[in-house]
């Protein structure tokens, strides 16, 4: 096995590259983020959770910066193994690794901060009869039949295991239902939480091809887009088929104040029905409506990155 080398802002981290371990992409940005806006400048004494850890590298930076016990927890053995290895290749100790479906193997320790870059692909190369045994290291970057698995856990969960005062970090993606995200934070979180990022970037087809059509199917059924093209105005839109294989286009409209998901039916005279992604009919559309999204710019289809912070109250409330 190999090893390589990852700059983070000024930090530099070394990790051994594992068959069976997912390789970090999207942490190094969040990383370099956090760590570049001082969202990580306040770890000095602080106990961190890194949870879905992967390679470890959340919860190094995090040790690198002055966290003095740090635990970092996935689903996959061997992965927590492998991340409490690169830990101390990187000269740190007081780090743990601890195999954990979710919060149920959590030690009870109330952390300072929970932070996570989550799995986002729905279930596809999983064997959900052996789910401990996954043949493609992609496939651990699956969780659940939405993809919003572990996301979900830390939306719902990750408050019992903070401290007063402690925070919540973690990455999203459209590709999770951003609505559904979003409508969780505000639920669990009420008005102590925000977004503090958010980036625009390429579905890439090697990867994510596979996935696309079951992102198609989700946002079918919701009209929350996960993936989406652009007409010149910036206007996002999702022309596909709906469940049973018709023809539709999901976008946002404003038709009677904010704007709303809705799905878009072409009729014969070249018209469209808009509905709501319960399809109930709202209004017809001519074909001119400059409401209507234009033709795409290019071929390309894209998603959304985003970084949530949350916390939970003081002692004082």
């Amino acid at each position: 096995m190999g090893t390589q080398q990852l700059k983070i802002s000024h930090l530099k981290v070394h990790l051994t590259d594992h068959p069976e371990v997912w390789s970090p992409l999207s942490a190094v940005e969040m990383l370099s983020f956090l760590v570049e806006h001082d969202f990580l400048d306040t770890l000095e004494q602080q106990r961190v959770l890194d949870f879905g850890t992967g390679s470890g590298i959340v919860g190094i930076v995090c040790g690198l910066l002055g966290a003095t016990a740090v635990t970092l927890s996935d689903y996959s053995a061997i992965a927590a193994q492998v991340a409490a290895a690169n830990a101390q290749q990187n000269g740190l100790t007081g780090v743990v690794g601890v195999q954990s479906d979710r919060f149920q193997q959590i030690p009870p320790t109330c952390y300072d901060l929970i932070i996570s870059n989550p799995p986002v692909q729905p279930w596809l190369f999983t064997d959900l009869d052996q789910p401990d045994n996954r043949a493609q290291v992609a496939a651990w970057n699956e969780a659940g039949a939405d993809g919003r698995l572990v996301l979900d856990a830390l939306l719902t969960t990750a408050r019992q295991f903070l401290a007063p005062g402690g925070r919540l970090i973690t990455s999203s993606s459209s590709r999770h239902g951003h609505r559904q995200t979003r409508q969780l934070l505000e639920t669990h979180w009420s008005h102590r939480w925000r977004q503090i990022y958010a980036a625009e970037h390429a579905i890439l087809p090697d990867y994510h091809g596979p996935y696309i059509k079951i992102w198609q199917h989700l946002q079918a059924l919701d009209g929350d887009l996960r993936i989406y093209q652009m007409d010149n105005r910036g206007q996002r839109f999702a022309p596909q088929t709906d469940t049973a294989g018709n023809p539709i286009v999901i976008t946002e409209l404003s038709l009677t104040g904010s704007p709303q998901p809705v799905l878009l039916r072409p009729l014969p005279a070249g018209d469209w029905s808009v509905e709501s992604p319960q399809g109930d009919r709202l209004v017809m559309l001519s074909a001119h409506d400059d409401r209507l999204p234009g033709p795409a710019t290019s071929e390309h289809w894209y998603y959304e990155y985003y970084l949530f912070e949350a916390w939970r109250e003081n002692a004082a409330g």
